[in-house]
């Protein structure tokens, strides 16, 4: 769509190629400057860029929406769109901890659906709280641009999967305790569980990385939270902090804790049958369902990739149904540009980390 007209004073100009099969593009020429990310949300609202990309890093999305009337990441000065980046946070139940009698045993599906109920309760503010635009909230256990993500359409959604009470958000409390209660906890008059049941216990346990001062962990603190509510209603929580990612690991591959605090890649949250097969390698959840050991398997053995998707989001759903781990928010970067001076209509929908504005720049039309 361009060609390259030289380069000088680290820029890069691009002339339009009036040959270009789709057409000539409506932008004659494009400078490609090299800017220090710190400047370039702050070079967008003054005009000296119209388009760029920005990370997570430096909290320079948090910056955006201070160049926009009434603080909107998108708006009056700077438009702007997020996308994936590489890093996601959630809470894992060990089933083989976690549970009353047997990990499949209706008590313990009880039992972490209660645990699931007071976690999603503190999932936004958490995220809001610790890392604010630097992320996002997720609903499902895989990247949010991911074709794994089930659609509205599918019939058990996973948004609906993971918000098992109806009144999570109004009174988890209340929620978790009636869970707690289906699982043969003994649960007093002042809502204070006073007895657990065979096979269960009174007493759990947590383990996740200790925060730092620059990368404080939304998981990390809904650990904290949930400590608290459950010392509200008669049970312990003892929080293990680790120094570091390999000893966390050594950790997970012991699974002598009822539940985590971990991170995984992008690229790692879409190798399902490494994390959710019986006997897969990272499958620190202790997770086994014949179900979705079929539908791995399945998957695994399609002619085509177009034919596995169905297959995967299926796994995915059934994950969330099985409530056994909390998905907590994945980092973000995003894409921005000067507000007006690009034809919003002109800027491609749909960006990922893998397909920008510099994949469609033929598209682009200004004002």
């Amino acid at each position: 769509a361009y060609t390259f007209a030289g380069y000088k004073n680290n820029t890069a100009e691009l002339t339009a190629n009036p040959t270009y099969w789709r057409g000539a593009p409506s932008v004659s020429s494009i400078r490609l400057t090299e800017v220090s990310e710190i400047d370039r949300v702050k070079d967008v609202a003054q005009g000296i860029l119209d388009i760029t990309a920005v990370s997570g890093a430096d909290n320079l999305l948090a910056e955006i929406p201070t160049h926009n009337i009434a603080e909107k990441f998108s708006g009056s000065t700077i438009s702007a769109v997020s996308t994936s980046a590489d890093t996601l946070e959630y809470i894992g139940f060990n089933t083989s901890q976690l549970m009353i009698g047997s990990a499949s045993s209706a008590a313990s599906v009880y039992l972490r659906r209660a645990f699931c109920t007071l976690l999603l309760a503190q999932r936004e503010s958490a995220v809001a709280d610790t890392v604010d635009h630097r992320a996002r909230v997720l609903t499902v256990p895989v990247s949010f641009d991911s074709a794994f993500v089930p659609t509205e359409e599918s019939e058990n959604g996973a948004e609906s999967a993971t918000a098992p009470s109806g009144t999570y958000d109004t009174d988890p409390v209340a929620a978790a305790l009636s869970y707690l209660n289906s699982a043969d906890y003994v649960v007093s008059s002042e809502n204070i569980i006073t007895e657990a049941p065979k096979g269960g216990t009174l007493q759990f346990s947590a383990v996740c990385l200790a925060d730092t001062e620059e990368a404080p962990s939304p998981a990390n603190r809904m650990l904290d939270q949930l400590k608290e509510q459950l010392d509200s209603i008669g049970l312990t929580l003892t929080i293990t902090r680790l120094d570091s990612a390999d000893e966390l690991e050594d950790a997970l591959k012991r699974g002598k804790y009822h539940l985590f605090a971990a991170s995984m890649t992008r690229e790692e949250s879409l190798d399902l049958a490494s994390r959710f097969m019986t006997d897969g390698e990272q499958n620190y959840l202790r997770y086994s369902s014949d179900t979705v050991d079929d539908l791995l398997k399945s998957a695994g053995e399609a002619l085509a990739p177009v034919n596995a998707v169905p297959l995967y989001k299926q796994v995915v759903e059934a994950v969330m149904r099985d409530n056994i781990l909390v998905p907590v928010c994945q980092t973000q970067n995003a894409i921005l540009w000067r507000t007006g001076r690009l034809k919003e209509e002109s800027v491609p929908e749909n960006m990922t980390c893998f397909w920008n504005w510099t994949d469609e720049v033929e598209t682009l039309r200004l004002n």
